[in-house]
Protein backbone atom coordinates (compact mmCIF):
# COMPACT_ATOMS: atom_id res chain seq x y z
CA UNK A 1 0.00 0.00 0.00
CA UNK A 2 1.06 3.33 -0.78
CA UNK A 3 0.56 6.06 1.67
CA UNK A 4 -2.05 8.64 0.58
CA UNK A 5 -0.57 11.65 -0.91
CA UNK A 6 -1.68 15.08 0.21
CA UNK A 7 -2.10 17.58 -2.53
CA UNK A 8 0.11 20.58 -2.05
CA UNK A 9 -0.62 24.08 -3.23
CA UNK A 10 2.33 26.32 -3.77
CA UNK A 11 1.87 30.07 -3.48
CA UNK A 12 4.64 32.37 -4.48
CA UNK A 13 4.52 35.77 -2.82
CA UNK A 14 6.56 38.54 -4.31
CA UNK A 15 7.02 42.00 -2.95
CA UNK A 16 6.29 44.45 -5.70
CA UNK A 17 6.11 48.18 -5.11
CA UNK A 18 2.63 49.67 -5.09
CA UNK A 19 1.88 52.18 -7.79
CA UNK A 20 1.96 55.73 -6.45
CA UNK A 21 -1.38 57.20 -5.45
CA UNK A 22 -2.41 60.19 -7.48
CA UNK A 23 -4.41 62.94 -5.87
CA UNK A 24 -5.87 65.69 -7.97
CA UNK A 25 -7.18 68.88 -6.48
CA UNK A 26 -8.55 71.96 -8.11
CA UNK A 27 -8.17 75.32 -6.49
CA UNK A 28 -11.43 77.23 -6.20
CA UNK A 29 -11.72 80.08 -8.64
CA UNK A 30 -13.31 83.42 -7.97
CA UNK A 31 -16.57 84.26 -9.65
CA UNK A 32 -16.24 87.24 -11.94
CA UNK A 33 -19.35 89.21 -12.82
CA UNK A 34 -19.43 90.52 -16.38
CA UNK A 35 -22.20 92.84 -15.22
CA UNK A 36 -19.60 94.53 -13.02
CA UNK A 37 -17.08 95.18 -15.79
CA UNK A 38 -15.72 98.70 -16.17
CA UNK A 39 -18.37 99.57 -18.75
CA UNK A 40 -21.09 99.16 -16.10
CA UNK A 41 -19.40 101.01 -13.23
CA UNK A 42 -19.35 104.77 -13.66
CA UNK A 43 -17.91 107.53 -11.53
CA UNK A 44 -18.18 110.30 -14.11
CA UNK A 45 -20.47 111.44 -16.90
CA UNK A 46 -21.30 114.56 -18.92
CA UNK A 47 -17.76 115.34 -20.02
CA UNK A 48 -15.92 113.37 -17.28
CA UNK A 49 -17.54 115.32 -14.43
CA UNK A 50 -17.82 113.61 -11.07
CA UNK A 51 -21.24 112.38 -9.97
CA UNK A 52 -22.22 114.59 -7.05
CA UNK A 53 -25.99 114.37 -6.64
CA UNK A 54 -28.53 111.58 -6.47
CA UNK A 55 -32.29 111.81 -6.17
CA UNK A 56 -33.85 108.57 -4.93
CA UNK A 57 -37.24 107.37 -6.06
CA UNK A 58 -36.73 103.92 -4.66
CA UNK A 59 -38.74 101.26 -3.00
CA UNK A 60 -35.86 100.28 -0.73
CA UNK A 61 -32.25 101.05 0.12
CA UNK A 62 -30.13 98.49 1.93
CA UNK A 63 -26.45 98.54 2.78
CA UNK A 64 -23.91 95.89 1.88
CA UNK A 65 -20.43 95.24 3.15
CA UNK A 66 -18.19 96.21 0.23
CA UNK A 67 -14.72 97.72 0.02
CA UNK A 68 -14.81 98.71 -3.64
CA UNK A 69 -17.29 99.81 -6.29
CA UNK A 70 -16.82 96.40 -7.94
CA UNK A 71 -17.71 94.58 -4.70
CA UNK A 72 -20.75 96.84 -4.33
CA UNK A 73 -21.81 95.99 -7.88
CA UNK A 74 -21.46 92.27 -7.11
CA UNK A 75 -23.64 92.72 -4.00
CA UNK A 76 -26.26 94.35 -6.23
CA UNK A 77 -26.11 91.50 -8.75
CA UNK A 78 -26.67 89.03 -5.91
CA UNK A 79 -29.58 90.97 -4.40
CA UNK A 80 -33.20 90.39 -5.29
CA UNK A 81 -34.71 93.25 -7.32
CA UNK A 82 -31.58 95.43 -7.28
CA UNK A 83 -32.03 98.37 -9.65
CA UNK A 84 -28.54 99.82 -9.10
CA UNK A 85 -25.76 100.19 -6.58
CA UNK A 86 -24.24 103.40 -5.29
CA UNK A 87 -20.75 103.34 -3.79
CA UNK A 88 -19.12 106.24 -1.93
CA UNK A 89 -17.09 104.37 0.64
CA UNK A 90 -20.42 102.86 1.72
CA UNK A 91 -22.35 100.49 -0.51
CA UNK A 92 -26.02 101.22 -1.07
CA UNK A 93 -28.19 98.68 -2.86
CA UNK A 94 -31.19 100.44 -4.36
CA UNK A 95 -34.06 98.05 -4.91
CA UNK A 96 -37.35 98.21 -6.72
CA UNK A 97 -40.58 96.29 -6.21
CA UNK A 98 -40.93 95.65 -9.94
CA UNK A 99 -37.95 94.12 -11.72
CA UNK A 100 -37.53 95.80 -15.11
CA UNK A 101 -34.18 94.68 -16.63
CA UNK A 102 -32.75 97.49 -18.72
CA UNK A 103 -35.54 99.86 -17.73
CA UNK A 104 -35.13 103.16 -15.93
CA UNK A 105 -34.45 102.70 -12.26
CA UNK A 106 -36.04 104.69 -9.46
CA UNK A 107 -33.36 107.37 -9.25
CA UNK A 108 -31.54 110.13 -11.12
CA UNK A 109 -27.92 111.25 -10.76
CA UNK A 110 -26.34 114.58 -11.67
CA UNK A 111 -22.76 115.69 -12.19
CA UNK A 112 -20.85 118.85 -11.33
CA UNK A 113 -17.91 120.42 -13.13
CA UNK A 114 -16.13 121.05 -9.83
CA UNK A 115 -15.53 117.34 -9.28
CA UNK A 116 -13.37 114.91 -11.22
CA UNK A 117 -14.08 111.32 -12.13
CA UNK A 118 -14.63 109.00 -9.14
CA UNK A 119 -14.58 111.88 -6.64
CA UNK A 120 -18.26 111.46 -5.83
CA UNK A 121 -20.72 108.64 -6.21
CA UNK A 122 -19.88 105.53 -8.24
CA UNK A 123 -22.83 103.67 -9.75
CA UNK A 124 -23.48 100.33 -11.37
CA UNK A 125 -26.67 99.14 -13.01
CA UNK A 126 -28.41 96.16 -11.49
CA UNK A 127 -30.31 93.23 -12.92
CA UNK A 128 -33.63 95.02 -12.34
CA UNK A 129 -33.03 98.49 -13.75
CA UNK A 130 -30.56 101.23 -14.46
CA UNK A 131 -29.83 104.61 -12.91
CA UNK A 132 -30.70 107.63 -15.07
CA UNK A 133 -28.35 110.49 -15.99
CA UNK A 134 -30.07 113.75 -15.05
CA UNK A 135 -27.36 115.96 -16.59
CA UNK A 136 -25.01 118.51 -15.04
CA UNK A 137 -25.87 121.26 -12.59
Amino acid sequence: MHPARCPHTHVHVTNQPRPPETQTSTAPSATVYAACASNNIIGAANGNQGITALTYYQDSVTYASARTAYDCCVACQQSANCAYSNFYGICEIVGTSTCNPGGSAPGVFETSGGFGANQGFIFSNGPCGRVVNGGSY
